[in-house]
């Protein structure tokens, strides 16, 4: 678990250093010398080192597909042991929401990243989120109350950061 919240700690801190860096180089030339003196701190020349935003959302990808696939085994486990009929629906509808997040959405964002096509990698991304956010709309009670909170929560927010990075492409 601490080596997942470091990878993405890490994926944060990378896509608002990109965000930074690319809204840093669209500044007027008024303030060239504050952006070269940033730069000059930063120590990074984006003629040799441009950002990588395909595959900082390549990694965000990834990081989305493997947290959904973990609270899809966690709803899996659920299932076996539940005996609350409203919370068993809740669970079944997850488990649809969670296999179109595993096969479609997140397949089709990779695939639009790989294939510089930002535009369908933005909308596979709020599709995922989409999805996440459904799955934990479906519990009645109080939606922090739900068992699988905290992956709902998790693909969602990595969601949103998928589609910020892919709109970076656009």
């Amino acid at each position: 678990m601490v080596t997942e919240d470091k990878s993405l700690l890490f994926n944060i801190i990378c896509f608002y250093g990109v965000h930074f860096l690319l809204l840093l180089r669209h500044q007027p030339d008024s303030n060239q010398l504050q952006k070269d003196s940033i730069l000059r701190s930063l120590r990074l020349d984006f003629e040799i080192r441009p950002p990588d935003v395909p595959g900082l959302a390549r990694i965000v990808a990834d990081s989305v597909n493997a947290k959904a696939i973990a609270t899809l085994n966690q709803i899996s486990a659920l299932l076996k042991s539940v005996k609350d009929p409203t919370l068993e629906k809740a669970l079944e509808g997850c488990i649809v929401s969670y296999n179109t997040i595993i096969q479609a959405d997140i397949p089709v964002a990779i695939d639009a990243i790989e294939k510089n096509n930002p535009k369908f990698a933005v909308q596979s991304a709020t599709d995922a989120g989409n999805e996440a956010q459904a799955c934990e709309n479906s519990f009645a009670e109080k939606a922090s109350n739900s068992p699988i909170f905290s992956g709902n929560k998790a693909v969602h927010d990595l969601s949103v950061l998928l589609q910020s990075i892919a709109s970076l492409l656009l």
